[in-house]
């Protein structure tokens, strides 16, 4: 009698659930939980490691914040140091989403016994150039430097070797008319982005690649002369491409297509929402996550500079960085083709499934 007592008290406990979930859901009696799991239970993965880059918030970090992500789940893991790092990072799995400059990816696919079987394989672009976020080479306007000739036995910092800032500076003193052999008198030197402008306004460097908000912050403080633009050199481009491992793609489809989702829906947020609304928006992810960065310096910021949809890559803007690196000699002619190095298959805007 015991037992039938606490029984008829149970399901009469679970009859008042069951009328309010009911309630709750238009006359079904499904509770709303089942249909979460069932969302989340269709990623293969639910985390997804990276590495930060100081001052920066990446897009894909925005769409997290934004909650186009959800239910993934972004696991800082540490700051970076530069692209070619990231993608080493990513070849020995310490992170499942890393990224680089399309010249980083290009330098390593070259070698690879078989560029077309590479193991990373790009699938969304992440940052670029266009004439409100160009990358610059500055000088101080105290220094007399105008030109590139003016550059041989000086040395440039960068925040890293093997991509865009080395491509853009080369490029640069090679449309000054600079020999081979004049160019190897400028000389290239590590220097973390959030150093650069002391660097230079300190003269232990000459020159120094400036981009995003730390570029506007040290310009808005005067005293630099511009020298040139990657714009100017290059014209815009869609440069840094968000890469995982070919193993990631194939084992995780659905979590990578949420994954190129959820950052392209952010990109495109960022470019449709007011500039004090999206700058706003990016400070506080920086204070929030409490790094050792200032968080006003997001006040400079003006845009990822990803003029196509969605963070889509072309073929043009790949080809532009290869025909580069085979006039440098790192890259055979012939070897790398754009399709060796991404895909936009897991992109809602690509027109071309």
């Amino acid at each position: 009698m015991v037992f039938r007592k606490q029984i008829g008290i149970y399901l009469a406990g679970m009859a008042s659930v069951f009328f309010v979930l009911g309630c709750g859901n238009s006359g079904t009696n499904k509770p709303a939980v089942n249909t979460q799991n069932a969302a989340v239970d269709q990623y293969e993965t639910l985390e997804i490691r990276y590495q930060g880059s100081p001052g920066m918030v990446q897009p894909f970090e925005l769409a997290e914040d934004l909650g186009y992500l959800e239910p993934l789940k972004l696991v800082y893991v540490g700051s970076g140091g530069g692209g070619p790092q990231s993608l080493q990072t990513l070849q020995t799995n310490q992170i499942d989403l890393g990224g680089s400059h399309m010249t980083g990816i290009i330098n390593l696919l070259a070698s690879e016994a078989d560029p077309a079987n590479g193991k990373l394989i790009s699938i969304i672009g992440s940052l670029g150039s266009d004439e409100k976020t160009t990358t610059g080479l500055y000088a101080l306007e105290s220094s007399g430097i105008r030109t590139p000739r003016d550059l041989i036995g000086k040395i440039i910092g960068l925040n890293s070797f093997g991509a865009a800032s080395e491509a853009f500076i080369k490029k640069y003193l090679t449309n000054g008319g600079l020999s081979p052999a004049e160019i190897e008198q400028v000389q290239l030197v590590l220097v973390p982005a959030m150093n650069a402008e002391q660097a230079l306004r300190s003269k232990q460097i000459h020159g120094a690649t400036l981009n995003g908000q730390t570029k506007e912050k040290a310009v808005a403080g005067g005293g630099l002369w511009e020298l040139s633009t990657d714009v100017a050199t290059f014209g815009p481009t869609v440069s840094n491409i968000s890469t995982v491992t070919k193993e990631f793609a194939k084992n995780n489809p659905n979590t990578t297509r949420k994954l190129v989702e959820g950052i392209a829906t952010a990109i495109e947020w960022s470019k449709n929402n007011p500039l004090d609304v999206v700058v706003a928006r990016l400070r506080n992810i920086m204070e929030k996550r409490n790094r050792e960065e200032d968080p006003a310096v997001m006040n400079y910021w003006k845009g990822f500079g990803i003029a196509s949809e969605g963070g889509l890559m072309s073929e043009q803007d790949a080809q532009l960085w290869i025909d580069w690196l085979v006039t440098l000699g790192n890259v055979k002619e012939g070897q790398i083709k754009p399709a060796h190095l991404f895909t936009n298959e897991y992109n809602p805007y690509y027109k071309g499934k």
